[in-house]
């Protein structure tokens, strides 16, 4: 048969179901995956964009690391944002989790934990590190 032409009557019919069998599991498997986007989406990162495509949220898991970055616009490359983290214990320290914030691309302030310690604050700037430390060994 060449192409234009029609098949016989019997064969258009098997044409017609296969495509009816085809199209119905297609729809169940897109009504499934619509039910499992619903209750949890996994990935390894995941980032949110303004409506300029400007990354503003960035959600990422890698090995032993997790973050959440909002980040702030800035006219250059350099980054300006705050990050949630959170690491799995190494090198003999316990999990840490904590606060960053990076101006410029320079990390300016941190507040973090490692699981079994104090927590600790630290402020980029000499005097206010300093005042920050003996607080610290005031408890």
């Amino acid at each position: 048969m060449s192409r234009g032409e029609m098949p016989p009557a019997d064969d258009v019919g098997a044409a017609l179901r296969e495509l009816v069998g085809r199209f119905a599991a297609l729809d169940d498997e897109v009504q499934r995956m619509q039910r499992a986007l619903t209750e949890e989406i996994r990935t390894r990162r995941l980032v949110v964009v303004g409506d300029d495509g400007v990354p503003r949220v960035e959600i990422t898991a890698r090995d032993a690391f997790g973050h959440v970055t909002v980040f702030g616009r800035t006219p250059g490359t350099d980054s300006t944002c705050v990050e949630l983290f959170a690491n799995d214990p190494s090198d003999g320290d316990g999990a840490e989790v904590g606060l960053a914030l990076t101006v410029g691309g320079d990390v300016v302030a941190t507040l973090h934990v490692f699981e079994g310690r104090q927590p600790a604050l630290w402020i980029a700037g000499g005097r206010d590190a300093a005042l920050l430390e003996r607080s610290e060994t005031d408890e």
